[in-house]
């Protein structure tokens, strides 16, 4: 199955117990077999890290988590790339999917993510 590159970029985050709108790094609103990749390479102790995908699975209904893990401290070096569970979307509507990375505590990092999309 072949991938390419739906969406790419870099959150500063910023470190907020309540969720900002802003650690929505970006939507899917096209069919498709997507995964979401985030480096925790610039992760250090004291930092809590939560990263989310939500899903609308029906036209018009409400976006709801559909995949979530948190990450706390120094990422081993082995381990640093997190991958989410693929995530397949039928929706065209804007907003179907939506991708979150939220950093909870800690200080605020730098965090590449990329979106593949499988065909």
């Amino acid at each position: 199955m072949a991938a390419t590159i739906h969406a790419t970029g870099t959150l500063t985050s910023t470190v907020q117990v309540n969720e900002p709108a802003t650690s929505i790094v970006s939507t899917i609103a096209v069919a498709g077999v997507f995964q979401f990749a985030v480096s925790l390479v610039n992760m250090l102790a004291g930092d809590v890290l939560q990263l989310e995908v939500r899903q609308r699975i029906v036209a018009g209904g409400v976006v709801s988590g559909a995949w979530f893990q948190e990450f706390t401290g120094l990422a081993s070096s082995e381990n640093t790339v997190k991958i989410s569970v693929p995530i397949t979307n039928t929706l065209v509507e804007a907003g179907s999917v939506e991708l979150v990375i939220h950093q909870l505590y800690g200080t605020a990092r730098a965090y590449p993510w990329v979106v593949w999309k499988f065909a």
